[in-house]
């Protein structure tokens, strides 16, 4: 196989399957090997060498012994070297093969992934962690359509997510509570059923030795659709603070079950989801999910995003303004413009005033947009392990967006998995399957009126572990602005393929498309090229041999023996004289042959056909002149040998050939001086 650019030499032309195109290279080399026979054919004509050329249509024993015998001679040479180059010319096709590059072809086309069911891998996963560092960047960007879709299809099955999903519309509705109450929502029915990003964070409840604790800093409604929040706290409580998962989505079924505090996090699963440990603590690291809400028959689709990015500094050394004020301005945005944003300053100096008063600090702020809800947040978090020693000081920032996407209506309601008494409970589901419910999980907590709210399923979650930066103590690696800047630039791009994951396994597989490559095999114009050389040099060998060699040399013995040993014209019928010329007849086709069979004559086989016998004549005997029996079917047909080395006839006398052996019927003329039938023109000789 080849590895090459040019169009010339690449196979681009398909012939769909590979049996079409071994046909095609072995009759290429078959018509080398035609070529080379018809050539050396012609060499053999030239050289009146019969018998070399009788021998070319023998096996390469044959060929071997005739070699030997003739040694050196130019009979001998002329054999070996049609032998070798026969045999070469056979392996023509075995090069042709070699000259592919790469031999196929994919054709490709897009269907509905719902055509293609059958051939989906039997548990596909729906977590995918792309760990690939910032040098890994340009291999991430060609490669990224099959990192999303990697184990949706069965091995072997070559397809591609192309990105296009049949989004469908959304259904919102009116706030059915105030802003100041229950912050940013997305809206979904007038019962109060919403999802909104996670409504306690700016809240940390720790369980010490005198009960809960609870540390709150109360948000402020600081526009329409939005509110913030700023507060420094004792360093006492940033265990917890370090603990809580960053970018939950939180699902309020109904304003009676929310003001029972019966909202639900999707919590991701410590089985198979790294998100439960790296949505905590430090890291730069990145997040984006597919997920879906269900509440009776109305099911909702969400896209979330997720990123943080962190900054390490040992307590016991100064945290430089300049390397805190990097991070807030380039976590802030990608745009210089935008970066040099007063709050950036403000946001900067606050966390830096934390420090010196050896204290943590969060801000953040909630905004919702009708179909979609976002929530920023910045910390310091001076990490108090031990009680009054400090460890060491994170600065976070983090960002989080939830969007609807698709609203429907389903033809039945969702059945709770199993049962579950005297608790709100949910299906719990991932990648499309439900797995059971959150029935053990739900211990506390008012549940009067108790029941059944619905199910979450997460379809499909991305997560870039190491590509943003590394989280240390330094703000240019710690959040990497190449790379920062191919994840904002790419982000449509990712959303659209992990929208095409999520659909395929969660939602419905006929809204989503999908490429599939089917391999073709092909030919390059390289190879037609070489063939077409291969037929031309037949064809120019055929014609070479059919105008400038004796026809002897260009048929077989079959046609050579009759067409030496006939007296009459072939091509004469029935009531016509017979050509009495036997030179005119050349060996040729034979359209009209008699079979020929073999049979016994005592302990002698013989061939014969239904008007005669193929025997062997004594040359030295004079007799070799026979006649047909039949204008157009051969006769006795006779062939003539020479004598041994040793001078005597090569007939054995106690083979008793006799007239009547040799005979052709009807018997002769008698022809004045015929010594076998007069001897010395003796008349009265018997």
């Amino acid at each position: 196989m080849l590895s090459s650019t040019s169009p010339f030499v690449n196979t681009t032309l398909s012939v769909d399957q590979n049996a079409v195109k071994s046909l095609l290279f072995r009759a290429a080399a078959l018509m080398l090997q035609f070529a080379v026979l018809k050539l050396f054919s012609l060499w053999a004509s030239w050289r009146k060498a019969f018998t070399a050329y009788l021998v070319f249509a023998e096996d390469y024993i044959q060929r071997a012994l005739y070699v030997k015998s003739h040694r050196f001679t130019i009979n001998g040479l002329l054999v070996l070297a049609f032998t070798l180059f026969v045999a070469a010319a056979g392996f023509y096709d075995t090069l042709l093969w070699g000259l592919d590059a790469p031999g196929y072809v994919e054709k490709k086309s897009r269907v509905r992934a719902a055509q293609i069911v059958d051939r989906r891998a039997q548990n596909p996963n729906y977590v995918i962690l792309q760990p690939s560092r910032p040098e890994d960047l340009s291999t991430l960007d060609k490669q990224l359509e099959d990192e999303i879709g990697a184990n949706l299809y069965q091995p072997g099955f070559n397809f591609t997510l192309v990105g296009e999903v049949d989004r469908g519309s959304r259904k919102i509705v009116e706030p059915t509570r105030p802003l100041d109450a229950v912050g940013p929502r997305i809206w979904l029915d007038e019962e109060g059923f919403s999802v909104s990003t996670d409504s306690w964070v700016h809240t940390v409840m720790e369980l010490g030795r005198n009960g809960s604790e609870s540390l709150h800093c109360p948000p402020n409604v600081t526009t329409a659709n939005s509110w913030a929040w700023a507060c420094t706290y004792p360093n006492t409580h940033t265990i917890p603070v370090t603990q809580k998962v960053l970018g939950l989505p939180e699902i309020h079924w109904d304003d009676a079950s929310d003001q029972q505090i019966q909202s639900q996090y999707l919590n991701p699963s410590r089985e198979d989801n790294p998100w439960a440990e790296l949505g905590t603590g430090g890291g730069s690291v990145a997040m984006q999910q597919v997920f879906t809400v269900t509440k009776g028959r109305q099911r909702h689709t969400f896209w979330e995003t997720v990123y943080k990015g962190s900054l390490f500094k040992d307590y016991d050394r100064p945290l430089p303004r300049d390397e805190v004020t990097d991070l807030v301005k380039r976590t802030w945005s990608t745009d210089p413009s935008q970066q040099e944003d007063p709050i950036v300053d403000t946001i900067a100096g606050q966390i830096m005033k934390a420090r010196a008063d050896n204290s943590s600090f969060m801000r953040g702020f909630t905004v919702g947009r009708k179909t979609s809800v976002a929530q920023a947040t910045w910390d310091l978090i001076n990490l108090e392990v031990v009680l009054g020693n400090v460890t060491y000081s994170l600065m976070r920032v983090s960002f989080v967006n939830i969007t609807l996407i698709r609203s429907e209506t389903l033809p039945e309601e969702v059945k709770p998995a199993e049962p579950c008494e005297g608790r709100f409970y949910r299906n719990v589901a991932i990648g499309g399957k439900v797995q059971g419910t959150d029935c053990h999980r739900q211990g506390g907590g008012n549940h009067t009126r108790h029941r059944f709210f619905g199910e979450i399923d997460t379809t499909a979650v991305l997560i870039f572990n190491r590509l943003l930066g590394d989280g240390r103590n330094v703000s240019a690696k710690a959040w990497n602005q190449t790379t920062v800047e191919w994840y904002f630039n790419q982000e449509n791009r990712i959303q659209n393929l992990l929208l095409a994951r999520g659909f395929l396994l969660g939602v419905d597989a006929n809204l989503v498309t999908v490429e599939v490559s089917t391999v073709k095999a092909a030919i390059s114009y390289l190879q037609i090229f070489l063939m077409l050389i291969a037929g031309i040099v037949a064809l120019i060998s055929w014609g070479s041999t059919l105008f400038f060699a004796d026809p002897h040399y260009s048929n077989s013995l079959l046609a050579n023996l009759f067409a030496a040993t006939a007296t009459s014209n072939p091509s004469v019928t029935d009531g016509e004289e017979p050509d009495s010329n036997p030179a005119k007849i050349k060996p040729g086709y034979l359209h009209d042959m008699a079979e020929i069979q073999l049979c016994q004559e005592g302990d002698r086989t013989v061939m014969e056909t239904s008007t005669g016998v193929f025997r062997l004549v004594d040359k030295n005997n004079g007799i070799g002149h026979h006649h047909h029996h039949h204008p157009g079917v051969p006769g006795d047909v006779s062939t003539n040998r020479g004598s041994s080395n040793d001078g005597h006839s090569m007939f054995k006398p106690e083979m008793h050939y006799t007239i009547a052996d040799v005979m052709p019927t009807p018997p002769p003329v008698a022809v004045e001086n015929d010594p076998l039938l007069f001897g010395n023109g003796n008349a009265d000789r018997a």
